[in-house]
């Protein structure tokens, strides 16, 4: 296996060749990360494509170097919308891949970064008498982020926008207050607050991120949303769970409901009656990407089950299930502002 290309952090990791044994089929993986360098995949059995090549050319030589029995593989934790470049470019849409890992529903390997996942009929847990999340809270909503430009909505100026109407503490580059999400100090602090911020840096779908999660699993809060449409998240997450910003006919409503609840202990509690029916089941960043080990062994065995050799994927990155599922964010008017103009245009939409 040759890993054509991976973002920063994953190639300072995975800098040497590295053998991988996976067990279930008694196979044992050399995979080997090429830097870009797209001779090395001559006479590689899998070429894995994780990142941004530099342009065309490079394109065209992979393609070029293509032996008949070589499986593509694309692979990405990111939206569509953030990795236009980890395909090639629409002119160049005859080059497919054989098959996809991703956190998208149609994707081959499907690994989204969590769901929600019921307890056995006998594993049903019952109410407690005296527990209160309303109870344990004393701070009304936060918003954790250091990515303060997004360039397919102006996520910062939303958040600055409903600050104007509530009190929103903004940790983080992006706010007031600096506290990183791994100390376990900082994640106590989290937990005062009665609802998050889950603001996705794309809106597209199947894209939800560990900001929606970790509000569900490790804060004990109500994430309010805004990224993938409204059905994503129903699918994946808790019924009741959260609120979504396209429900609402404007900012003012959205804070002043925000504000109803924050108010209201019945109606905030009944946000986690889904705790008693299941648990958010999370996947590790090492799960979704088909480079890892643990995701290479995933790749052996959908191979082995599916026999994929010379087989292309159903799914199409040129088609509405990759680059045409991101749309601007929200079907409301006043969520449609905040996209800059010219981001239908990099929005590719098939005809």
């Amino acid at each position: 296996m040759v890993v054509v290309k991976m973002s920063e952090y994953w190639s300072r990791k995975y800098t040497e060749p590295r053998t991988v044994y996976c067990q279930q089929h008694n196979q044992t993986v050399l995979a080997i990360s090429s830097n870009g360098d797209v001779f090395q995949t001559c006479s590689a059995d899998i070429v894995v494509i994780a990142g941004v090549l530099k342009n065309a050319n490079q394109w065209a030589q992979l393609q070029y170097l293509r032996t008949a029995d070589q499986v593509w593989v694309h692979t990405t934790e990111e939206s569509s919308f953030n990795t236009r470049r980890v395909c090639p470019g629409f002119e160049m849409n005859y080059i497919r891949f054989n098959l996809t890992v991703s956190y998208h529903p149609k994707a081959d390997i499907s690994t989204p970064y969590a769901k929600f996942s019921q307890f056995q009929p006998s594993l049903k847990r019952k109410p407690p008498t005296s527990r209160s999340f309303f109870a344990q809270k004393s701070k009304l909503i936060i918003w954790i982020s250091s990515h303060c430009f997004t360039k397919m909505w102006l996520r910062k100026h939303f958040a600055y926008d409903l600050a104007k109407l509530i009190h929103v503490d903004m940790y983080g580059k992006c706010g007031q207050f600096q506290c990183k999400l791994g100390n376990p100090s900082c994640a106590d602090i989290f937990k005062q607050y009665k609802f998050i911020l889950a603001l996705e840096n794309s809106c597209c779908e199947g894209y939800i991120t560990e900001k929606f999660w970790n509000a569900l699993a490790f804060f004990n809060a109500i994430p309010v949303v805004v990224g993938a449409p409204k059905s994503d998240y129903e699918r994946l997450a808790p019924n009741n769970s959260f609120i979504h910003a396209d429900d609402f006919g404007s900012i003012k409503e959205l804070a002043e409901y925000i504000l109803k609840v924050s108010q209201n202990k019945e109606l905030y509690d009944s946000y986690f009656q889904w705790k008693q029916y299941g648990t958010i089941k999370r996947n590790r960043i090492d799960d979704m990407l088909a480079f890892t080990d643990q995701g290479i062994c995933k790749l052996m065995n959908y191979l082995a089950s599916r026999r994929l050799i010379q087989k292309e994927t159903t799914f199409d990155p040129y088609g509405p299930d990759w680059f045409g599922g991101c749309f601007p964010c929200g079907e409301k008017a006043w969520l449609r502002k905040y996209v800059p103009l010219n981001v239908t245009e990099l929005i590719y939409r098939p005809h």
